[in-house]
């Protein structure tokens, strides 16, 4: 299972096109908020973060994954 921090919606039809392909589950999660609860509850395999999003503030959710 794959958690996607993004809040642009062609980055998240891309993702979702790609997982789907895949046969990959994706969670996306589009609050600061929304992303620690989904990272602590599921624990994904793999969590991919918009780095240039201010509003999901990714650099301050990698506490949840160190």
């Amino acid at each position: 299972m794959i958690l996607a921090a993004v809040d642009d919606l062609l980055f998240t039809s891309k993702i979702h096109a790609a997982a789907k392909q895949r046969g990959v589950h994706v969670v996306f999660a589009r609050s600061p908020e929304g992303v620690l609860e989904q990272a602590r509850a599921l624990r994904p395999a793999l969590a991919i973060f918009n780095l240039n999003s201010q509003r999901l503030q990714p650099l301050s959710t990698r506490e949840v994954f160190g």
